[in-house]
Parts: C-alpha cells; sequence; structure tokens
C-alpha cells in the first residue's frame, strides 16, 4: 500500500509537516515506504545506532535521480521519527540530531489541533 497524500508540492510549513507525520500515523498497517519519506518509531537519535539509520535514510535520499525525485514533492524527502502506520505517535524525545542537521525545531502546535489518537 502507498501513503496516500497529496505530493504535487512539498510539506514545508509546521501545519504540513504535522499533517504528513498524521497521515503516516494514520495509515493503514503495511503502507510501505517510498523514495521521498521513510517512517521510523523507536530511533534514539542520541546513539551510533540512530543516528546511523537516519543518516542513511538521509543519503539515500541524496542519491536519487533528480528526475525521479522531482515527480513527488518537489523532490524534497522526509524522514519520519517517532511515527509509522498504525503507531502511536509523539515527538521524538531528543531531536538535538536532527535539530543540528536540518535546523527543523519540532511544531511548538504539537500535536495539530483537535486530532485524537
Amino acid at each position: 500500500m502507498t501513503l496516500t497524500v497529496d505530493t504535487r508540492r512539498a510539506f514545508r510549513t509546521p501545519d504540513e509537516l504535522a499533517g504528513l507525520v498524521k497521515a503516516v500515523a494514520e495509515a493503514p498497517a503495511g503502507t510501505d515506504e517510498t523514495n521521498w519519506v521513510e517512517f521510523k518509531t523507536g530511533l534514539d537519535l542520541e546513539k551510533p545506532h540512530g543516528k546511523f539509520t537516519a543518516a542513511t535514510a538521509i543519503l539515500a535520499f541524496a542519491n536519487r535521480s533528480p528526475k525521479v525525485a522531482a515527480h513527488a514533492c518537489e523532490g524534497v524527502a522526509y524522514v519520519i521519527v517517532g511515527a509509522e502506520p498504525q503507531t502511536a505517535m509523539k515527538p521524538p524525545q531528543s531531536l538535538g540530531f536532527v535539530n543540528a542537521s536540518t535546523g527543523f525545531h519540532w511544531p511548538s502546535n504539537w500535536p495539530p489541533r483537535g486530532w485524537r489518537r
């Protein structure tokens, strides 16, 4: 199964990113990762194995053909840590590695208003 979201544009704002994470968490079990999104739960980004796993996914996205990458989300790719299909989701406890690597900070409006899991 594939994730059912609109991939004509990249997810950039906190609300758009929160919507993507929500879509992953609510997707049916068995939903496949794609060449533009990977999802992981139980990944400790403070430990070497967690950093290696995240870095491997990021490098795989960087090695995509630009023509292929451009077909989804304007070529942007996402590694979602803390949510998988049909799993409870919460902000990862440690985002230091992600913040240092990408400049991303977990949205202050998490979880989205009116959303329950």
